[in-house]
């Protein structure tokens, strides 16, 4: 199914993502920004690394919202049927 596909995607991004990112140092460095600084640390990560990186997260991104979108339509989708 669709869905299915979706999730395998965001497994195989998130483990893409931990093979080419340290994960432990991005969230050791975003400690030490605190919240005030979180929109330019996370601006500033994004644009400062390298394409694949980019790339992995663009498709994680794009597959965790449509994942998203499928919940919110399966969870309302009973109840507008009754009506």
């Amino acid at each position: 199914s669709a869905t299915a596909l979706k999730l395998y995607i965001c497994a195989a991004s998130l483990y893409g993502l931990v093979q080419l990112v340290w994960v432990h140092r991005v969230f050791e460095n975003w400690a030490s920004v605190g919240l005030s600084g979180t929109a330019q640390f996370m601006t500033s990560a994004m644009l400062n690394t390298h394409a694949a990186v980019q790339l992995t997260l663009i498709v994680l991104l794009v597959a965790g919202i449509s994942l998203l979108v499928d919940m919110a339509r399966s969870i309302t989708a009973p109840s507008m049927q009754g009506a």
